[in-house]
């Protein structure tokens, strides 16, 4: 049947594609020309939402920078300006409490936030070595956190108020509020800005406290974002049309590349099935690509992670997360960094009554007299 239409037809005017069968011309060119629209919509909403998911990793990657960089400048505040020839007790005691302190709040921001610290660390692990301290966090402290996360769980603190809500900021929050208290008595006990004169020390309380504001707002907006996510059902319809330009693509593939075998070849001369592996090989192509940046949209919409591998105990998908735990890891460097710079600073760095005390100090030393 299919030679004997072919007979009839002229091919002098090239009316091969008339002799392959009624239903593959009639049929299959629909499902061609439904491909083709729904591509067409395909490529251009994706590209929307891989763009939208796109700059929400952005976003997530430099607000963890952000906090970083806070945390980092109030520590070389406080590193520049203590008076680390100040040995007494409290000196040292409020030292070591702001240094814990600017780690503590970082910490706390990541276990609100990140399902990877959240797996690792919880309020009771603070109280042992975490980031290079022996107690992140101190029993008097432990027991405020826990009753502000769950109250009632713990022993109410003295004056201790309940207040709604205060599970997701309220830890980080209250650690900022401590971090300007203490600050606030190293000043006072003069154990930072002892040898700075008072218009130096009212920039460098107002420059702690601009980045202190910084920091919160910073920690803050991860809140807002996470709680405003991409929306749920724009995800299900797209994976809804991804899959079915996927179902469509087959046919509309096989029958573009019939179609111009035919019209180049003839129907006579052409073969369906060497065309096979070329077909098969654009149907594998178009199918990777769109479900492949289907998923990594997917993926980059949540920049932190979502779901833990049971096995290995790490993120799926951690290749395309934001590493967590190395911004942790280099925002502590950069504070022991900055807490310790200046314990041994060069002589030309020092005040001349800070220089007398040291002095002094090494003297005694040399003195054996402790």
């Amino acid at each position: 049947e299919y030679l004997r239409r072919c007979d009839r037809a002229d091919l002098s005017e090239q009316d091969d594609l008339k002799c392959r069968p009624a239903w593959f011309n009639e049929q299959i060119v629909a499902v061609s020309k439904c491909y083709k629209d729904v591509a067409k919509l395909g490529k251009l909403v994706l590209t929307m939402f891989v763009g939208l998911a796109y700059r929400r990793y952005i976003q997530f990657y430099w607000g963890s920078r952000k906090v970083q960089g806070a945390i980092n400048n109030m520590a070389l505040i406080l590193g520049s300006v203590c008076d680390y020839e100040n040995k007494t007790e409290l000196s040292v005691k409020l030292q070591k409490d702001l240094e814990r302190y600017l780690v503590l709040v970082h910490v706390l921001m990541y276990m609100n936030i990140s399902p990877y610290i959240q797996e690792k660390l919880s309020l009771p692990d603070l109280g042992k070595r975490v980031m290079g301290i022996d107690k992140l966090l101190t029993e008097e402290e432990l027991n405020i956190m826990t009753y502000i996360v769950k109250p009632g769980h713990a022993e109410a603190p003295d004056k201790a108020i309940i207040m709604p809500g205060a599970a997701g900021n309220g830890p980080m929050n209250t650690v900022l509020v401590w971090i300007q208290m203490a600050f606030d008595r190293a000043l006072a006990e003069k154990v930072i800005c002892a040898h700075h004169s008072e218009a130096r020390t009212v920039s460098i309380c107002a420059q702690f406290q601009e980045h202190l504001c910084d920091l919160r707002g910073a920690m803050a907006t991860f809140g807002f974002m996470k709680q405003f996510p991409i929306p749920l059902a724009y995800a299900h319809m797209m994976q809804v049309l991804v899959d079915c330009v996927c179902i469509l693509c087959p046919f509309a593939v096989m029958y573009e590349i019939d179609s111009v075998v035919v019209s180049k070849a003839g129907f006579r001369e052409h073969d369906p099935w060497a065309t096979m592996p070329l077909t098969v090989f654009g149907v594998v192509f178009i199918t990777y690509f769109y479900q492949g940046l289907l998923s990594l949209a997917k993926v980059l919409s949540n920049p932190f992670g979502e779901q833990i591998d049971p096995t290995t105990g790490e993120l799926k998908d951690k290749e395309f997360m934001i590493n967590v735990k190395q911004i942790l890891k280099q925002t502590r460097c950069g504070q022991f960094t900055f807490f310790n710079s200046a314990v041994d600073a060069p002589t030309c760095c020092i005040t001349e009554t800070a220089a007398a005390a040291r002095l002094e100090e090494a003297e005694n030393a040399k003195d054996g007299d402790y």
